[in-house]
């Protein structure tokens, strides 16, 4: 087992365009990433889009955010999830100037 304590996540660097504080970096034996993500706001023609192997779900926590998957935009506020093949090109954007903030578990 591994315990992280709110605000003691581990900082990583996956892309440069979120903050992603990694929280369950002490546990050795894991099979997932859970993630906390924040992602800030921007404009549509600025959405980098990425994929990568597994799956991956988002649990909305603060703002609202947009997440592309190829060419469709879906509106997440807290509360919402989604789970979906990471292989799928996908790009997020914060929403209403504010950042969106949420659980990320990727497998």
């Amino acid at each position: 087992y591994a315990i992280t304590r709110k605000g003691e996540g581990l900082s990583v660097q996956r892309r440069k365009d979120y903050d992603y504080w990694n929280l369950a970096a002490r546990f050795d034996a894991r099979r997932m990433e859970p993630f906390l993500v924040r992602v800030p706001p921007k404009e549509e023609k600025d959405l980098s889009f990425n994929n990568h192997k597994g799956q991956e779900f988002i649990y909305m926590l603060e703002g609202r955010l947009e997440i592309w998957l190829d060419d469709k935009a879906f509106v997440l506020e807290p509360g919402d999830s989604i789970v979906l093949d990471s292989q799928i090109p996908h790009a997020l954007r914060g929403l209403d100037g504010k950042d969106a903030l949420f659980l990320d578990v990727i497998l």
